[in-house]
Formats: structure tokens, sequence, C-alpha cells
């Protein structure tokens, strides 16, 4: 199985589920800054990787080392990014926790001309 890495802000940790006395796990969110389409991530660590999770990580940048998983069940097809190994490169510091960055928010147009300039419209009213 192929190992796969990505890097970002942990964002948030979600709380420890005990799904059974042999299997435990915990989920974690990474921002993941890309300029055009910025993305949080969900990644899952379970019984032994438990330990890699620790409160004081939010906020910092942190390299995530993971597998992907799938499994199928009645109700359709599951996928999994099973972290591993978390190396912290960098921490928040005086306590800060996550801020997403500040970005405009893209224009949006308000009618069918401002959205398509050129396109030539007899008559955009509607018939009924």
């Amino acid at each position: 199985m192929s190992n796969y890495e990505m890097t970002g802000t942990i964002k948030r940790i979600g709380e420890l589920k005990v799904i059974s006395e042999n299997f435990s796990c915990q989920e974690f969110i990474l921002h993941v800054p890309d300029p055009k389409y910025p993305q949080d991530v969900k990644f899952q660590v379970s019984n032994k990787g438990l330990d890699l999770l620790k409160p004081e990580l939010v906020g910092s940048t942190a390299k995530v080392t993971f597998d992907i998983r799938g499994r199928a069940t009645k109700s359709g097809y599951w996928n999994t990014l099973a972290c591993w190994k978390i190396e912290a490169q960098q921490r928040p510091q005086n306590g800060q926790q996550f801020q997403q960055p500040d970005q405009p928010a893209p224009h949006v147009p308000q009618n069918y001309k401002e959205a398509f300039p050129d396109a030539e419209v007899e008559d955009d009213s509607i018939p009924f």
C-alpha cells in the first residue's frame, strides 16, 4: 500500500471514539492552504496512533503521513485517510489557535448578463 503526505495546519481534534474494547479512533482536521481551493481534510488515527494527537497541536503546521483505506458495506463504499505519523513543523505561539486565512469572497455574478457578457440574449423574461 502506498504512503501519502500532506502538509497543513491542524485545525481541530475530535473526541475519542471507543468502538469496541479492541478499537478506538480519533479524527482531526488538517487545513491545507491553496491559493485557489483551500481544503479542510479529515484524518483518523486509531489504537496505537492515538498518542500522536495532543491538544497543543491545534494551530500547528504539520506534515501528516497516511494511507488510504477503503471498504464496502451494504450502504455503500467508505474511505478513510488513516494517519500514522504527524510531524509538527511549526507550533502556534502564545497559545494562538487556528486562524482561517483572510481571503476575499469570490465575486458571484448577480444575473445572466453579468455572468456571460458576450452572450446574445433576445428576451430574458419568463414566459409564464
